[in-house]
Formats: structure tokens, C-alpha cells, sequence
């Protein structure tokens, strides 16, 4: 079986979802985060907040890929965000949008959400420059298909474009992705860690603010 990476699009949400659930199903922190969720919330929840981004990816640099067998089937999918620039006017309409999203399922651990919120806005604020950076947002491969080098795949493909704009790639990564992402040139630069137990979970998660600088990990 071969694979290879094309542009996902709006029709794609509810196959990237089902994989996006699929992959991170056993990770700690949205585990505790929607323990009391519905799963069939989730998934609406899911769809239409990625239906969302494909709407103001103007606003946001947003690029959507996805890898796909030889049949055509969705495997894996990443979204990363470009160096972007904005009007005034739209970054009054950025702002507006922001500000009216929900950014987890209704019925999520308010208590957790606002520590990621705050902590992710913290270590964005200090470290990425969306006029200058990128953001890979999500990296993910459905579990069927892992350890086939599609997370890799879809690496390359995402940094072959960040590296035309000479730019950083910024990610926050959690420990199951810590690895791959060294491979690929990353770096640590920040880390946050989150007691679980707080929240009714268990044990300390943590995410690691993570830099690429342009060409770094290419062989």
C-alpha cells in the first residue's frame, strides 16, 4: 500500500474528525477534559468547529491536508497555520470570530479548559509570530494506519512549504508525538504541565512548546 498527501477540503471534516477522536482516544488530558461528554457531542462538536476553520482560514493562514491510500481513503490529516498578514478590518472580523467560538464540547471540565486556554495563549504570545511563523495545529494518523510512516508523510509535506517561507513551525506537543517531532528538526523551548487529578483524571500531563527553525531535521 503507497500514500500520499493531497489538500483536504470542507467535505473531508467528518472523515478527519473520526480520525482525529480515533488517534487521541487514550490521551490523558482530553480524556479528563470530556469525561462527562457525550461522544455523539463531541463528534458535532468536532465537525462543525473544523467546518469553522475551513471558513476563516483567510483570517487564520490555515492549510488543510490529508493523506489518503491508494483507494482514496483518508488516513492521516494535519492542519498547520502560514505566515499571515491582516487588515484592520479583518482583524476586527478575527477578533469578533474569536471571541464568539467555543473551543470545547458543552459539558467539558470548565476548570481544565481555562488552564489550557491560558496556557496555550501564554506560550503562543511568547514564542510565535503569526506573521513570521507556522503552527501545525494537528497531526494525526488513524490508528489502523500508524507505524506506516504517514505521520512522517505528512510532515514532510507541511515543512517542504514552511521551509519556502523560511519560516519557524511551531507545535505543542503531547508526549506520544515528542519523538517523531525530534526526527523532524524540533527543538523544546517551553513546556506546561497539568495536574489531572485537580480535574478528576490522573497523574501530571504535559504538553512541550516545540521549534522548528527552517531546515532544520532534513537529511
Amino acid at each position: 500500500m503507497t500514500y500520499r498527501v493531497v489538500p483536504a477540503q470542507v467535505s473531508d471534516v467528518p472523515d478527519s474528525v473520526a480520525i482525529l477522536i480515533a488517534a487521541f482516544r487514550d490521551d490523558p488530558i482530553h480524556s479528563t477534559l470530556v469525561a462527562d461528554v457525550d461522544p455523539k457531542t463531541c463528534v458535532d462538536f468536532y465537525v462543525k468547529d473544523e467546518e469553522k476553520a475551513f471558513a476563516m482560514k483567510e483570517l487564520s493562514g490555515f492549510v488543510f491536508r490529508k493523506a489518503v491510500d491508494d483507494s482514496g481513503k483518508m488516513v492521516g490529516y494535519a492542519k498547520w497555520s502560514y505566515p499571515y498578514t491582516l487588515t484592520a478590518e479583518q482583524k476586527l472580523r478575527k477578533e469578533s470570530q474569536d471571541l464568539a467560538q467555543e473551543v470545547v464540547p458543552p459539558g467539558s471540565n470548565e476548570e481544565l479548559t481555562r488552564e489550557l486556554v491560558e496556557k496555550s495563549k501564554a506560550s503562543r504570545a511568547k514564542h510565535v509570530d503569526n506573521e513570521k511563523d507556522c503552527f501545525l495545529y494537528v497531526l494525526a494518523v488513524h490508528p489502523s494506519y500508524q507505524r506506516q510512516g504517514i505521520g512522517s508523510l505528512l510532515l514532510r509535506d507541511g515543512l517542504a512549504l514552511a521551509d519556502q517561507y523560511k519560516a519557524c513551525v511551531y507545535i505543542h506537543a503531547k508526549p506520544k508525538g515528542f519523538e517523531i517531532y525530534k526526527r523532524h528538526g524540533w527543538v523544546q523551548v517551553d513546556e506546561a504541565e497539568f495536574d489531572l487529578t485537580r480535574y478528576g483524571g490522573e497523574g501530571i500531563a504535559v504538553k512541550k512548546t516545540l521549534q522548528r527553525e527552517p531546515g532544520a531535521g532534513i537529511n
